[in-house]
């Protein structure tokens, strides 16, 4: 599905949210209440937090603070999940953490826009847009007189939500028109995170980077994201960055399992033999991050950037190297780099891309 025209991904988005919307009757549809007008001196703005991904998820792990640090005096939040409950920690938190929990799985489109209507929020936060798991017909519903997306899905909605909360440099003003939404900017990145209270540094363990197939003279270029997001050009460059590098390792997760036959199949083409290329199974979670930190450089993947991933990379103190494209999708990188001031890591092309990383791994 990737690369497609920003334009055309855009109007396929509209477009398929209008079938959607097609098929709901017009009473379904709620109609905002005078009642629901927020009166500041008397009642506190309650803001409902929409998701199937309360517990163990990567939006779950990334809000899990989040949903505690609103101002109580001023703000009631409510959760909304969309999937049964996993019985994690993390899940059982997060529920606690709000001021009321509703659960909406297994409800109709109607049932569920109904329970939500009924929570009486003022602003319902979107945080699965298109993604696995969503509800859009729910939405479509108009069960909050304002619809916002937020972190779980990085491009526009196409008509369900009324705004996308970001920052200047994931949705730059000139790119507002691939967005049918209007554009909330936050004062720094939008990508908020919960690694300071998940995985406190100095990390637990010193892991060794033997038992993961790496030798300890090597320079280490690692990538730990989906192998989707690497196309072609990017694995092109990828190669051209070890050949360059004397004892250096690209290192790379064999996921989904599916890809690694045809990722296999182009390191052969591009001669990375031996330990050029060393490709690792899914990390432990609880672990994770101590055996991502002892890879020398993060190489960010371009047509989509690393989210989680990227944070992951940086919470180690590895630098990042990320060259942004125009789509949100692709912009994350610049949205954490800015953020921290380590913009030397962001280039403009593929060129630089392969440069600036080389020079890294000269320099180690």
């Amino acid at each position: 599905a990737y690369p497609l025209p920003q334009d055309l991904f855009k109007d396929i988005t509209i477009k398929i949210v209008d079938q959607e919307r097609d098929r709901i009757p017009s009473t379904s549809v709620f109609q905002l209440s005078s009642e629901r007008v927020l009166e500041p001196i008397s009642r506190r703005l309650r803001v409902g937090y929409m998701s199937s991904d309360f517990g163990g998820h990567t939006v779950g792990s990334l809000i899990r603070n989040l949903l505690k640090m609103h101002n109580r005096h001023r703000v009631e939040v409510y959760g909304i999940g969309m999937m049964k409950g996993d019985g994690t920690e993390w899940n059982i938190e997060m529920e606690r953490s709000t001021d009321k929990f509703v659960s909406i799985h297994g409800m109709t489109d109607d049932a569920a826009a109904f329970a939500v209507d009924s929570c009486e929020v003022h602003i319902l936060i979107d945080l699965n847009g298109h993604s696995k798991g969503s509800r859009v017909g729910v939405l479509l519903r108009r069960p909050a007189p304002i619809i916002t997306s937020f972190l779980g899905y990085p491009a526009t909605s196409g008509n369900v939500d009324d705004a996308i909360i970001s920052d200047v440099w994931v949705t730059p003003p000139e790119t507002k028109d691939l967005y049918t939404e209007k554009l909330v900017y936050l004062p720094h990145s939008y990508f908020v995170n919960d690694h300071k209270q998940l995985y406190p540094r100095p990390f637990k363990t010193t892991p060794q980077r033997k038992d993961h197939g790496l030798k300890d003279s090597n320079v280490v270029l690692g990538n730990f994201g989906q192998l989707y997001k690497v196309e072609p050009r990017l694995f092109d460059v990828w190669s051209n960055i070890v050949h360059r590098v004397d004892n250096s390792t690209l290192w790379l997760l064999k996921f989904p399992e599916e890809a690694v036959k045809r990722l296999k199949d182009q390191s052969k083409k591009k001669k990375l033999k031996g330990d050029k290329l060393v490709l690792s199974g899914l990390l432990p979670i609880d672990s994770h991050l101590d055996i991502k930190a002892t890879a020398d450089i993060g190489l960010d993947t371009v047509i989509f950037n690393g989210h989680t991933t990227g944070a992951d990379t940086l919470w180690t103190g590895m630098p990042l190297v990320c060259l942004s494209g125009v789509q949100m999708r692709s912009r994350a990188g610049a949205s954490m780099a800015y953020s921290l001031g380590v913009v030397t890591w962001l280039v403009r092309n593929l060129k630089d891309y392969e440069d600036v990383a080389v020079k890294l791994a000269q320099n180690r």
